[in-house]
């Protein structure tokens, strides 16, 4: 039996271990069952593996689009300063900028070579791949839950296992569907019975302690509680191993080649899944710290705009006292004697004077504020964009 990681393999291989997985599974075409569960997690997940590998290509080639272009910019700005200073000739500074230009252009070929090879291309309409699993797996996937009510109680079940931290399923409490391990399970028991086996091989590429025994981080075997089930249930003995171990396997014993790389590979595919997983974490934990940063960027920017509105008012209130004294000063000269409007006009004047430089600190502030609560109204829109960018990143990893 075969967990939907291996299926999913056939798309993250290079093609040459794609090939040897595909020729193992055709050799063993007959002996080959998968359950329900595990064909609708596969077409329910090969879409977003298609997108990553897409993804993968196209960051990398984006990323080095920009590099690029910053780089022959800074580069070409350096070279005409160069030609200038040192009196070098148009042609000599121009054969400089057109090596410049075309460095990075062996890279992008490469890059674009590999994505090729891989032999993707446009997987979603036309997918030799699926073509290929859906003729090995022909007549050999195994029948849906016969009922709503069947599906619901084996869902229950699930949940029931999670609670009591049982095999199989419980480390995927977190998930949006934490019941497709036991889904998988269930199905896979069924079966088992039903053919009376004396084996169950069960081959994942699932590394989660709800499926193995390990002994100081090492794998030993399948849990204890899962094979004694499966005596229980089916009177067989249960075998679960990883994709590189059944791989090296079928390379011993069917005259079939795998090669040292494809074990590699497929040694790597776990990581990836927990990459994967991390990943997951991550892009919620950005989107919980994009949206604090927003609250705290739009908090920062109310508490400038506040303080712009207190500037402004007060640079008001100075205007109006300095008009109040010119005004004072004008109405002195035309009621008082000479003598009493020298020293009060002495006085007004060293007021005015006050009042003036006032004002133009006033004035100095205003102008600070205003270009602080512009920046800080930027920088909240600015962490409002990364917010939405990481929640957009988020529900692609989930979904």
């Amino acid at each position: 039996m075969l967990d939907t990681n291996v299926l999913l393999s056939a798309y993250r291989f290079a093609p040459q271990a794609r090939e040897e997985l595909l020729t193992v599974l055709s050799r063993l075409q007959e002996r080959l069952w998968i359950p329900d569960q595990v064909a609708y997690e596969f077409h329910k997940t090969r879409f977003g593996v298609i997108a990553e590998h897409r993804a993968a290509y196209d960051n990398v080639l984006e990323t080095l689009g920009g590099h690029r272009e910053v780089y022959e910019r800074d580069l070409e700005n350096k070279i005409r300063e160069l030609a200038n200073r040192a009196a070098l000739s148009d042609h000599e500074r121009d054969q400089l900028i057109g090596l410049v230009r075309n460095s990075m252009e062996p890279v992008r070929r490469k890059i674009e070579t590999l994505r090729k090879r891989h032999g993707l291309g446009d997987a979603i309409s036309d997918d030799p791949i699926l073509s290929l699993l859906q003729s090995i797996f022909s007549d050999k996937v195994g029948a849906a839950f016969e009922s709503a009510e069947e599906e619901a109680a084996a869902r229950a079940a699930a949940d029931a296992r999670i609670n009591a931290q049982r095999p199989p399923g419980f480390k995927d409490a977190s998930k949006e569907d934490p019941h497709g391990d036991y889904l998988v399970w269930s199905q896979t028991l069924k079966e088992a019975q039903r053919r009376k086996t004396e084996f169950l091989v069960f081959v994942t590429g699932d590394t989660k302690d709800d499926w193995y025994l390990r002994v100081k981080g090492k794998t030993i075997m399948a849990r204890p509680e899962l094979a004694e089930e499966v005596r229980e249930v089916v009177g067989a003995r249960l075998i679960v191993m990883q994709t590189k171990t059944f791989l090296r396997h079928a390379g011993e014993h069917l005259e079939t080649k795998v090669s040292p790389e494809t074990i590699r590979q497929a040694e790597k595919l776990p990581n990836v899944e927990r990459v994967r997983a991390a990943k997951r974490a991550a892009a919620r934990q950005a989107v919980m710290q994009a949206t604090q940063a927003e609250q705290m960027a739009r908090d920062e920017a109310d508490r400038g705009l506040h303080l712009l509105r207190r500037t402004e008012k007060e640079l008001h209130e100075a205007d109006g006292y300095a008009h109040e004294i010119a005004r004072r000063v004008a109405l002195a000269k035309e009621n008082l004697t000479e003598s009493e409007n020298d020293e009060l006009l002495r006085l007004f004047e060293d007021e005015l004077k006050a009042a003036s430089m006032r004002r133009e600190e006033l004035e100095k502030d205003y102008q600070i504020l205003k270009a602080r609560a512009s920046e800080l109204r930027l920088r909240a829109d600015h962490a409002a964009m990364a917010r939405v960018h990481e929640t957009a990143v988020a529900d692609y990893l989930e979904g």
